[in-house]
């Protein structure tokens, strides 16, 4: 098993249902990947650089998680149609450095 980061940028008019139901959406295709340890480390709405689908501002959502590497794909694929999704990347993490990037941002 491999550390994960998934960061997803979403719509930044949605409404706090339709979020929760695109975050429970999201945990529950990591319970069926089998992926351990998720943990929720940022979410907030943020200014963006440049706007991403006429949106100078978007929800930016983080999760840390272990899983197998198939998994990162199976993810792609199951939320790529979602019109609440924006953007997704995923980022392999080694062991420690989740809580160092965390800082990092918090210190600004």
């Amino acid at each position: 098993m491999r550390r994960y980061q998934a960061v997803l940028i979403l719509d930044p008019d949605l409404e706090d249902k339709a979020l929760e139901d695109f975050q429970a959406g999201f945990h529950k295709l990591l319970k069926k990947g089998k992926a351990v340890n998720v943990k929720e480390l940022q979410a907030d709405v943020r200014d963006m650089a440049h706007s991403i689908k006429k949106h100078p501002r978007t929800r930016f959502w983080r999760v840390a998680f272990d899983a197998e590497p198939d998994l990162i794909a199976k993810l792609k694929e199951e939320i790529r149609h979602d019109e609440r999704l924006l953007r997704q990347m995923y980022l392999s993490v080694a062991p420690g450095q989740e809580e160092e990037s965390s800082q990092e941002e918090k210190n600004g």
